[in-house]
């Protein structure tokens, strides 16, 4: 995989790992996409990752996010998620119910990801004590010199 075309995944569980990865995306002027930890949306809901999102888009406005609240296969709290404002979900489920749920989306601006066809690497921070430092190490290999 050629780290230099893909755009880093980082996994977030809390304030600490996105104010860190947005940090450290700040820094390396690296474009990162935030996902939540499997099936969060379900039983952590869309409030708590808004939050957690809007706290890091305030502190480091110019860290380049692309924000994923993963749902598991609960359609419904992903369609919750949607009407709440977050930017995009990832589920699974019915191929029926996820295209009625990609219209939905596609109304509100948002959009819905399946998960096939992941692309680009991934830092999980949920067990890291350090997570802005591991993040600063793990961002710097995608710095383009220059």
């Amino acid at each position: 995989m050629d780290a230099s075309t893909r755009t880093p995944r980082i996994v977030i569980a809390g304030m600490a790992d996105t104010l860190g990865a947005a940090e450290s995306a700040a820094a390396a002027g690296v474009p990162v996409r935030l996902e939540s930890a499997p099936g969060a949306g379900a039983y952590l809901g869309s409030a708590w990752f808004r939050h957690l999102i809007g706290a890091a888009a305030r502190a480091y406005p110019s860290a380049r996010i692309d924000p994923v609240l993963d749902c598991g296969d609960a359609v419904g709290y992903a369609l919750m998620a949607l009407y709440d404002g977050v930017p995009a979900v990832r589920v699974g489920g019915h191929p029926q119910a996820l295209a009625a749920l990609n219209g939905i989306a596609a109304r509100l601006g948002a959009k819905v990801d399946s998960g096939a066809g992941e692309a680009g690497p991934v830092l999980d921070l949920r067990h890291e004590p350090d997570p802005a430092a591991v993040c600063r190490a793990w961002l710097g290999r995608f710095v383009t010199p220059g």
